[in-house]
C-alpha cells in the first residue's frame, strides 16, 4: 500500500492486499440446506435476513457469498455450488453482489495480476496446500495466481487435492 490511509482501509475492510484475514467477525455458519436458510446474522447491523449471492472474483471464477439483504455487507466465506443451487431453486435467482475487496480495487484503480506470467486476474494460491495443512496454511506464504498457473501447480504439485477434499482428509 502507498500510504497510511489505505492500509487502513484495507484494515477496516479486514483484508490485506493478498487475502482476508479471518477473525472471529469473519466466521460464518453454514446454510440450512434444506430450507435454504441462513443460521448467522451480519456482522454488521446484526440482520439474519441472510441470502446467497453470486459474483465473480479477480480469476474469473464464479463464487457464492452470503450476503446482509439489509445492508449490503457481502460476506467473506462463499457457500459451495451445490449448496447455491438448491438455494436459488428453493428462493429463486441469486443477486449480483460485489466483495468489499472488489469494490475497493474498482475504487482505488488496482488491476490484479499473475506473479508467474503477469496475466492480468488472479487467485489467491496457498504454497501451503489448505487440504495438507488445515488452518495452519493461512499462517504460510500466499501468492496472486492467474487460474491456468493456479491449475498447473494443482496438477504437478498437489494432483490427489480434488479427491482428498472429497474423502474428508482435508488438513490432517
Amino acid at each position: 500500500m502507498s500510504s497510511g490511509q489505505d492500509e487502513a482501509e484495507w484494515d477496516k475492510l479486514g483484508h490485506t492486499p493478498i487475502g482476508c484475514v479471518l477473525c472471529p467477525t469473519h466466521d460464518v455458519r453454514k446454510f440450512d440446506n434444506m430450507s435454504g436458510t441462513a443460521k448467522d446474522t451480519c456482522s454488521d447491523c446484526n440482520s439474519e435476513n441472510i441470502k446467497i449471492g453470486i459474483t465473480n472474483i479477480s480469476s474469473g471464477a464464479t463464487v457464492y457469498p452470503k450476503y446482509c439483504d439489509d445492508c449490503g455487507r457481502v460476506m467473506t466465506k462463499y457457500v459451495k455450488r451445490k449448496t447455491a443451487i438448491q438455494y436459488a431453486i428453493n428462493n429463486g435467482p441469486m443477486k449480483y453482489v460485489k466483495t468489499k475487496t472488489a469494490q475497493f480495487y474498482e475504487r482505488k484503480n488496482i488491476t490484479i495480476m499473475c506473479r508467474v506470467c503477469n496475466a492480468v486476474g488472479a487467485e489467491m494460491h496457498h504454497w501451503a496446500p489448505k487440504h495438507i495443512f488445515g488452518d495452519e496454511a493461512e499462517r504460510w506464504p500466499k501468492d496472486l495466481l492467474c487460474r491456468t498457473c493456479h491449475a498447473r501447480w494443482h496438477n504437478m504439485v498437489t494432483p490427489n487435492m480434488a479427491q482428498m477434499k472429497e474423502d474428508g482428509r482435508e488438513g490432517r
